[in-house]
């Protein structure tokens, strides 16, 4: 504890005076004369109170100089580095099992990896189709027509449109090599408007690739081949896209054509049973039909239905020969009939009787018009072609027919005549 030693010494000098002038006092006030003066006595000087030597200082260490602190800099934020990347590794192709065989078992091959084809210009295009594409020329016995075959295989099968041969006689077949050959009818199918016509010698025939229904796409570029117009030297190019899949067309009274391709590529008379072509050089059509009052709005049969059809016709086998009259004419129609006085509302007038042919030895006669055929009734060309293809040769018939005879007028006859083969 700190004592002030100064403030002590004053107290103890005030304490003293204080005593003696209280006893001073006390003799003034006890005398009544003046007393003898008593000797003061002064109380002893007081001891000098020795102090304590002032500390020494304690010398504090200089304040240090502050240290200038520089300010926190500001952070700059720097991007992370681009990572290399991490290298992605693929799991390994699984090695496919190696199949157990057991005694007497022959191993499956394995399956193709699928090739696709690549895409070919049109010229490219052309030159592979040209020599699986044929020319037929068929002759109805009133006038002569052109279409465009197909090579279906490797046995002499052309493929071409019901409509190209219907009413031939005759068949003539034009190789890509300009040499010409005779064909017959194998089978058709009017309904599917699809026949399939034969030659004798396949040698000169390359049957094309034929692709699928299925990868056919509305926008792709195809190519129409075949001999338009008839015109003479190899067949005619056109290019176009499938303007539309699954188009219904009428087939005249056979009912409809279904699931036809559309396609803006032209097709005129002529291209009938030619190819349509993918960009990939497969025939994936069959040209079949345009629309005249359109612009280049033309039909082909799918190459699946064409295809399914030559199946069938192929698995119903040839059909016979049909029968062969010998006789050229055209289709009589009631207006005509009835200014000729004749009371029939059609008929098959008779043009053109071939000497030594059937006809000729039932004394059929140029003029006569055909009414009946056996009990089929003959109304028209078509009628009577229609009677001689499900009547091959060696059938014996009855003709009804109208006879104008000088100087009586129309007479009704009957004549018999054996239908023979085509010579």
């Amino acid at each position: 504890m700190m004592i002030d030693l100064k403030r002590v010494a004053k107290s103890r000098n005030r304490l003293t005076l204080a005593v003696f002038s209280a006893g001073l006092m006390l003799a003034i006030a006890c005398t009544s004369s003046p007393p003898t003066p008593t000797a003061i006595v002064f109380p002893p000087t007081p001891t000098a109170i020795t102090f304590p030597p002032t500390p020494t200082p304690i010398t504090l260490p200089p304040t240090s100089i502050p240290v200038p602190i520089p300010p926190t800099p500001t952070s700059v934020v720097v991007p992370p580095p681009t990572p290399t990347p991490t290298p992605i590794t693929f799991p390994p192709t699984p090695t496919p099992p190696i199949p157990t065989i057991g005694p007497g078992e022959t191993p499956s091959p394995p399956t193709p990896t699928p090739v696709v084809p690549p895409r070919l210009t049109t010229g490219e295009i052309a030159q592979l189709i040209f020599p699986s594409v044929v020319r037929i020329s068929v002759d109805t016995g009133v006038s002569e027509g052109t279409g465009t075959g197909i090579v279906y295989d490797n046995q002499g099968k052309i493929l071409t449109n019901w409509h190209v041969v219907e009413d031939a006689l005759s068949i003539s077949v034009i190789l890509p090599d300009e040499t010409t050959v005779e064909a017959d009818l194998f089978r058709g199918d009017p309904e599917n408007d699809i026949a399939l016509i034969m030659v004798d010698d396949p040698s000169g025939l390359t049957r094309p690739t034929f692709g699928s229904l299925s990868e056919v796409e509305v926008g792709e570029d195809v190519v129409a081949i075949g001999h338009a117009l008839g015109l003479d030297g190899p067949p005619t190019v056109s290019k176009g896209v499938v303007s539309a899949l699954g188009r219904v067309l009428p087939n005249g009274v056979t009912g409809v054509l279904t699931g036809l391709i559309q396609t803006d590529a032209a097709i005129n008379n002529g291209n009938s049973g030619g190819p349509l072509v993918n960009d990939r050089g497969e025939v994936i059509g069959v040209n079949t039909a345009k629309l005249n009052g359109g612009e280049r709005i033309g039909f082909a049969i799918n190459i699946d239905n064409a295809l399914a059809t030559a199946e069938e016709l192929i698995a119903l086998g040839p059909v016979l020969p049909p029968g062969f009259l010998g006789i050229a004419g055209r289709t009589m129609l009631q207006p005509e009939a009835s200014n000729l006085g004749l009371p029939v509302t059609g008929g098959y007038v008779v043009q053109a009787v071939g000497i030594g042919s059937p006809a000729d030895d039932a004394n059929l006669l140029i003029g006569d018009v055909i009414v009946q055929m056996d009990l089929m009734p003959i109304r028209s060309e078509l009628d009577f072609a229609a009677f001689l293809k499900v009547n091959p040769a060696e059938t014996d018939i009855r003709i009804f027919i109208w006879r104008l005879i000088s100087g009586t007028g129309w007479s009704p006859e009957a004549v018999d005549a054996t239908l023979s083969e085509r010579p």
